[in-house]
């Protein structure tokens, strides 16, 4: 057994942090998502995870809570998964998808985690090149409802 397997969900992550590379890798994860080679990684992530059964997994991306499939991914990584699920994600979603987000019924191994940037609107919009901190506060007050740990 494995104490923690890492992966990178192969779904584009629209925010363009500064200090993050994963945008850089979105045209090849668009490609991927596009010709289907995508889910292929995910059920692979999957299978290793039923295989290895590590106690906790950490999925970064591009962006976890964009990828269409997440909830039932989640599920399927749980029944392998010990203790933890991590999912690191930006919070830098329009109101559409945060909508979609907070009515997801997500495994109770989930944990949601980001890394606080500044909360110093002027430092915000140059760390996020413009996303709006209003948006970002707000998906944080929705999200925090969810019954997962963050």
């Amino acid at each position: 057994m494995f104490k923690y397997i890492r992966v990178q969900i192969v779904h584009p992550c629209r925010a363009k942090c500064v200090w993050c590379s994963t945008h850089r890798k979105n045209p090849t994860f668009q490609a991927l998502h596009d010709n289907g080679e995508a889910e292929k990684f995910h059920d692979t992530y999957a299978d290793i995870f039923e295989h290895f059964k590590p106690k906790e997994v950490f999925v970064s991306g591009g962006e976890p809570l964009l990828y269409p499939k997440i909830e039932s991914w989640l599920h399927r990584v749980a029944e392998s998964t010990e203790t933890a699920i991590h999912i690191f994600t930006s919070y830098q979603f329009s109101r559409a998808v945060t909508d979609k987000i907070v009515k997801m019924d997500l495994p109770d191994k989930v944990i949601l985690n980001h890394t606080p940037i500044y909360f110093e609107p002027d430092r915000w919009h140059k760390l996020t090149q413009g996303f709006p901190f209003q948006v970002y506060i707000d998906n944080v007050k929705r999200i925090a409802h969810l019954p997962v740990r963050k």
